[in-house]
């Protein structure tokens, strides 16, 4: 069992029989002897339904037992990714939704990890970091030292915008955080 201040974001959860994926997970106190809560944003994997809990901390949910299979990606074949099982070289087919909103920063030979409940798979995991080039950037006015200035950027294979430092141009690599999907640093 898995108490509820243990589900973080990413984590699948299994309650009242179904499964659901935890989107988001914010604990705070009630009142002054008041214990903690978890507010909760869950999605159910079969009917794609978001919806708030907010179970006590030390409320249970049910053990999920997954196998994790690392895959490598491969191709688009319509609203369907396909992926490589990196130790028995079977195809694997995943539904774009499952991807979720990393999304745009998939590329070909990427390696990722697939969870699979019972032979379905529930979640894709990207690395925490990517590397991606930027195919598209405007130059910036030269002069405007006013602060943190930002400038948008479109990524290799997607058009994909993210906000990047002005000093980037095009052709450049850079390392994108896969949680927040925003600019990390300049990659040499």
């Amino acid at each position: 069992m898995k108490e509820a201040i243990d589900c973080k974001p990413g984590q699948i959860i299994q309650k009242d029989g179904a499964l659901y994926i935890v989107r988001s997970w914010y604990p705070h106190k009630i009142g002054d002897r008041g214990g903690i809560v978890v507010d909760m944003k869950i999605e159910n994997l079969d009917t794609g339904n978001i919806s708030m809990i907010q179970p006590r901390s030390q409320d249970k949910f049910d053990d999920v037992v997954l196998e994790r299979k690392q895959v490598q990606y491969s191709y688009q074949d319509g609203d369907m990714y396909v992926f490589i099982d990196k130790n028995t070289f079977d195809q694997i087919e995943i539904v774009e939704k499952l991807i979720g909103a990393n999304l745009h920063l998939l590329k070909e030979n990427m390696e990722l990890d697939i969870f699979f409940h019972e032979g379905r798979a529930v979640s894709v995991v990207f690395p925490t970091f990517v590397e991606m080039e930027i195919s598209y950037t405007e130059n910036v006015v030269r002069g405007d030292t006013s602060g943190k200035v930002m400038k948008k950027a479109q990524l290799e294979n997607s058009g994909y915008e993210i906000d990047v430092p002005a000093f980037c141009n095009i052709g450049d690599k850079i390392k994108i955080d896969t949680r927040t999907r925003e600019y990390v640093e300049r990659v040499k």
